[in-house]
């Protein structure tokens, strides 16, 4: 259940990863770790989902919304009803409460925060940017027209699969390998390159969905793609 470009290409952000998976997606994802009972349980919720997608009606889309609300899975319900775009109207009210959710959970983390700070005989201090990061956030990531890129284009055709181990472009004139990612990265990273987000905001959704991710590290691989013509850095207007 690793592999969620297809979903992802489609707009939902599906999410099938059980409890006591923390090295799930991340270079620590080792075969070591593998669990027959996870397994099994994945197993299951992998046919139940294919049940649903294969024979479900607008009832069901319904259903799923209503017990499961969350950014990701009500993407994947709007997918769900027989008339996609009818779906995404009738989720769209979804969209507020789920933004006041995380607001209030950004407001319990704020609070708990301070009390720690406060235990702990410190102050709470609140981060700040960096240099790098403010010129990471007015930096709008987008594909170059014919390029290649890896992420949707604006006809919305799939990417590519992106070399086993290698997240950046490919090498100019042939001197030397790229920069690259981590290899777990490789696949939701082709789908940000087409979503026109900041490289900032690519770098937190990397960072909070895997392993925290170095902001020089992307840079250097979005800088190899832009000058391989393949996506275009274009300050924020």
């Amino acid at each position: 259940m690793r592999d969620r470009a297809s979903f992802g290409q489609a707009g939902s952000r599906p999410r099938l990863r059980q409890d006591g998976e923390r090295e799930a997606n991340s270079s620590q994802d080792t075969p070591d770790k593998q669990d027959p009972t996870q397994y099994k349980r994945a197993a299951s919720v992998g046919t139940g989902s294919l049940v649903a997608l294969a024979s479900g009606t607008d009832e069901m889309a319904a259903r799923v919304l209503n017990e499961n609300i969350g950014r990701g899975l009500a993407r994947s319900a709007s997918v769900l009803w027989t008339d996609v775009e009818d779906g995404k109207k009738k989720t769209a009210a979804f969209d507020p409460l789920i933004d006041k959710r995380a607001a209030a959970l950004l407001d319990e983390v704020k609070a708990a925060y301070q009390l720690q700070a406060a235990q702990r005989g410190v102050p709470a201090a609140e981060p700040t940017q960096s240099a790098e990061e403010r010129e990471a956030a007015n930096l709008l990531v987008e594909p170059a027209a014919g390029g290649g890129g890896r992420g949707r284009g604006a006809g919305g055709a799939a990417p590519a699969a992106a070399p086993a181990g290698r997240g950046g472009g490919a090498p100019a004139g042939g001197a030397g390998p790229a920069p690259a990612l981590p290899q777990e990265m490789n696949a939701e990273f082709a789908i940000l390159l087409g979503q026109r987000k900041t490289a900032l905001e690519i770098r937190d959704f990397l960072s909070g969905e895997f392993t925290p991710l170095p902001l020089a590290d992307l840079m250097a691989v979005l800088r190899a793609r832009e000058a391989a013509g393949t996506i275009r850095l274009t300050p924020v207007r």
